[in-house]
């Protein structure tokens, strides 16, 4: 339920921003920058998912984390300048920086695993008897 209303709210601030950018700048420069915003996020969803630049991205970077952080804020933010709104255009551009990385932390942070309880370990020793060792040598050869 959580996540409806921050979508609900999304949805109020990305349409005050249509309204807010096309009294301000007009509703050409608006479907302009529509336009534009997707064509951008079509060219960097591209080139975020090539398999070049991962290769050349993975090279450079020591940590996973920060490289899975770092390639997903690309794809997420991609996807966000294809989708129509000007709230979603700041933050895709945001992410395509990498200043919203942080936010991915914490989200990821919070979907760890709890930690383990200490188990108590049992340690088992297997000992056989010699004399059924011997007959099942012999009874094996026989055969």
């Amino acid at each position: 339920m959580r996540v409806f209303g921050w979508g609900i709210l999304w949805f109020f601030v990305e349409l005050a921003g249509f309204v807010w950018f096309a009294q301000t700048f007009g509703f050409l420069s608006l479907v302009i920058e529509i336009i534009t915003s997707a064509l951008l996020g079509f060219v960097l969803l591209k080139s975020a998912l090539s398999g070049e630049a991962i290769i050349e991205f993975l090279r450079e970077v020591k940590n996973p984390k920060e490289a899975f952080l770092a390639n997903f804020s690309r794809i997420v933010g991609s996807i966000l300048l294809i989708l129509p709104g000007v709230l979603s255009d700041v933050v895709g551009l945001l992410m395509q920086f990498g200043i919203l990385d942080f936010i991915w932390e914490r989200l990821l942070g919070r979907l760890k695993s709890p930690p383990r309880h200490k188990e108590e370990i049992i340690d088992v020793e297997i000992i056989e008897d010699q004399e059924k060792v011997e007959y099942e040598k012999n009874s094996h050869h026989r055969k």
